[in-house]
């Protein structure tokens, strides 16, 4: 009878209690300056883009913000999706809905967030920097992303034969012809062609974000190597990263005490790039 007793306790114990909540921690900023945390239930993203519908894992996105307007209703879900690494995707936002669920008071309470009103979502995490220079791609449709510098190798025909040189072996590219078909491929050892891309479309695996994209060449605004600004700019992430919860942040369960990612510091990092390019080109 005791033991039938016990056995009935501890069912009813693991009855009540509240399961974890799982998916990721985020903060979401409202329009009209309301800011709700918790755990999203939705841990993938998808965008439809110029390069085609692109799907993101939860745990590569840094933040979704606006590319225009002061909401996704104004924005009419057209957003900007930035990566931990730096990454950013614009595009139409597939299926928009933040479904959150947050405790108070030992209370749980699951809310649907009002997405015409959402100015910015940010996911939990710090930024992060590659260790050696990377490889940048921006594109006609607002795209600016680093792709895998140790996977990709571009396919040329030169005078000289056809070469596929790995993007680590690249030191600069500069685009000879308007169809970004011809261009001035110097590599590491000093080598400096003309080459001509082999396809109209490029297939390169991602150093973070969806493995493959397809990227026409009709779609390449710029595309070169970047050497490494961290020093400095990651200092400065860490001081304009949001601060962790003083409410959560503390005691058991506070998952909300780390820090929430902030692009600023990464965008600093790439507009200062973006000057020496300009430089280049005079």
């Amino acid at each position: 009878m005791k033991r039938l007793l016990i056995a009935s306790c501890f069912v009813f114990a693991c009855a009540c209690q509240s399961p974890a909540p799982k998916g990721p921690a985020v903060k979401v900023t409202l329009s009209d300056g309301q800011v709700l945390m918790g755990r999203m239930s939705t841990e993938n993203l998808t965008l439809k883009t110029g390069l085609g519908e692109l799907n993101f894992d939860s745990k590569d996105a840094g933040e979704l913000g606006l590319v225009k307007g002061g909401n996704v209703g104004e924005s009419k879900s057209k957003i900007r999706l930035w990566l931990l690494n730096g990454s950013e995707f614009v595009g139409h936002w597939q299926k928009p809905e933040v479904d959150l669920k947050f405790s108070a008071g030992g209370d749980e309470f699951n809310i649907k967030v009002p997405i015409a009103k959402l100015e910015r979502l940010q996911f939990q995490g710090n930024a992060v920097w590659s260790e050696d220079a990377v490889f940048r791609i921006q594109t006609a449709s607002g795209d600016d992303f680093f792709v895998d510098v140790t996977k990709n190798r571009l396919p040329f025909q030169t005078e000289f034969g056809q070469i596929r040189p790995f993007l680590s072996e690249i030191r600069s590219m500069k685009p000879l012809d308007k169809k970004n078909e011809k261009w001035r491929v110097q590599l590491n050892n000093g080598t400096s062609l003309e080459a001509r891309f082999q396809m109209k479309v490029l297939n390169l695996t991602l150093a973070m974000g969806p493995k493959k994209i397809s990227l026409p060449l009709s779609e390449i605004r710029h595309m070169n190597r970047q050497e490494i600004l961290r020093l400095g700019f990651q200092e400065a992430n860490d001081n304009l990263a949001s601060e962790p919860s003083r409410a959560q942040g503390s005691g058991g369960g506070g998952f909300l005490g780390s820090r929430f990612y902030s692009n600023k510091a990464q965008q600093s990092a790439k507009m200062e790039a973006a000057k020496s390019w300009k430089r280049v080109k005079k």
